[in-house]
């Protein structure tokens, strides 16, 4: 078999198993259930808008300006949704079906386009399309596997106030910051158009997301501050995801909230403490999966032989690590002020130092970069180090199947030994789940819910609701409030 076919082979798996996890994401997406803030936002906008419901795009922009001086600087993800969300005379439940389907489609279609961006910058004089889809993937599936493969949040794929503050943002992200690597390279005006709107629009979701990402940027000007490539026209391709991040992290709402809610007894030793058993919480989590670690040595020796083979320069690259060493801190820092609000330690029982997964899937994000960099800077200090001593070939991609190998099987001992499930991998558990049609038997007791308050709305003051019973990974907690005020019911009790 020659290497052309071979490579077209490799491509074509790569392909197909993305397929099918879309797939699997897209499914289960279907059955999303609107909770308690879904059906609060409809409300609430109406109120800030004076009760008029003639322009959907207007009481949106209204709601979403209303939110900065009032709870936070989520003006993207306030604007979709109301405008998107759940209102008393469309179809909300077809409605939500089509919006968290496409939610996972931009996920993983926008990370998928940043990737091979990323690749199109390496490859920029390889004109061999096969090489940049094999790399391209690889380096999609280094973040997809520990991401979506080994866990599952639940509260942005099946929670649509999860997803509008969460995933979407992050969508757009990953579409405008490789927008961005083709700009450097093309002087198209409706691309400089896309990039800025979707650049702006991006850091208008929670106040995590925007953190995250703005670190991410900041990574990126410190390896161009580096190249001495830092000119007037960088600054101004920033300018969008600075001036975004201002007005989310510096909203007065953030401060007027944290007022309202927060412990007066709050320290800062309080929020060092809790801070660092936030991230010791979430790197437990993240490394007792089965084979996890052998998972990710396996994509830091594949990163590592593309940062030699294409003369990435180390020096620079290393640099930039200072922004991923402080991002866990950061991220697990909003987390800590966030859980001292006192409505939410009254509204949800975690354990003392558990999370909801949206602001987990920050944290974990986080971990996985700086474990990577971790990773390649050993083998980086390694290859340094062995480089006079031991032929270079040996870094080559001919040795890395005996590598394989013999991690496979360390990691099969280790694993063997620790008592470890392989349904901590959530992906079998989501396929398990679907194959016995457990969501489907959830959501049949959703929509009698929902059909129960429809056929009751405004005609009715009291009204006892039988909970569906969940037993899976979906975001599904309701409460009173927000039903009582979309369906018009002075009272709703639950079974």
């Amino acid at each position: 078999m020659n290497t052309s076919k071979l490579k077209n082979i490799i491509i074509l798996v790569f392909v197909l198993f993305n397929i099918a996890i879309v797939y699997v994401y897209g499914k289960i997406s279907l059955f999303s259930s609107l909770s308690n803030d879904d059906f609060f936002h409809y409300t609430q906008a109406i109120q800030v808008s004076g009760g008029s419901t003639s322009n959907e795009f207007i009481i949106a922009l209204k709601y979403a300006l209303f939110d900065i001086p009032h709870f936070g600087g989520r003006y993207f993800a306030m604007f979709i949704q109301y405008l998107l969300g759940p209102k008393p005379y469309v179809d909300f439940i077809l409605q939500e079906k089509i919006v968290m389907f496409v939610n996972v489609l931009l996920y993983f279609t926008s990370l998928l386009f940043l990737v091979f961006s990323l690749t199109h910058k390496i490859f920029i004089k390889n004109k061999n399309l096969q090489d940049k889809l094999i790399f391209t993937y690889i380096l999609y599936y280094a973040f997809i596997v520990p991401i979506n493969i080994y866990n599952y949040y639940h509260d942005i794929f099946t929670w649509y106030s999860g997803a509008v503050s969460y995933t979407l943002p992050l969508s757009l992200f990953c579409f405008s910051f490789g927008i961005m690597l083709y700009i450097k390279d093309n002087n198209n005006l409706l691309l400089k158009i896309l990039y800025i709107i979707f650049a702006f629009l991006s850091m208008g979701g929670s106040s995590g997301v925007s953190l995250l990402l703005i670190m991410l940027v900041a990574s990126y000007g410190i390896y161009l501050l580096l190249s001495k490539n830092f000119s007037k026209n960088n600054i101004r391709l920033l300018l969008p995801y600075l001036i975004g991040c201002a007005i989310n992290i510096l909203s007065p709402g953030n401060y007027f909230r944290a007022r309202q809610n927060n412990d007066r007894t709050f320290r800062i030793t309080t929020l060092i403490i809790r801070t660092m058993k936030y991230i010791i919480n979430r790197f437990d989590v993240v490394f007792v999966k089965p084979y996890f670690v052998l998972v990710l040595i396996l994509f830091s020796i594949i990163i590592l032989i593309l940062i030699l083979k294409y003369n990435i320069n180390i020096k620079k690259y290393l640099y930039c690590h200072i922004v991923h060493l402080i991002t866990p801190f950061v991220i697990a820092s909003v987390v800590a002020l966030a859980y001292n609000n006192s409505l939410i330690a009254q509204a949800h029982f975690f354990k003392e130092y558990d999370c909801h997964d949206r602001t987990a899937f920050l944290i974990d994000i986080s971990l996985i970069i700086l474990i990577y960099h971790i990773f390649i800077d050993i083998m980086l200090i390694v290859y340094k180090l062995a480089i006079n001593i031991i032929d270079s070939k040996i870094f080559k991609i001919k040795i890395l199947p005996v590598v394989i190998c013999v991690l496979i099987v360390a990691s099969h001992l280790y694993y063997s030994f620790s008592n470890q499930s392989i349904y901590r991998i959530h992906m079998l558990q989501l396929l398990d789940n679907l194959s016995h049609n457990k969501y489907e038997i959830y959501y049949e007791q959703y929509l009698k819910c929902i059909n129960t308050l429809n056929e009751n709305s405004k005609k009715v003051d009291y009204l006892k609701l039988k909970m569906p019973i969940n037993d899976i990974p979906l975001y599904t907690p309701f409460d009173k409030m927000g039903l009582e005020l979309f369906f018009q019911i002075e009272h709703i009790e639950f079974e």
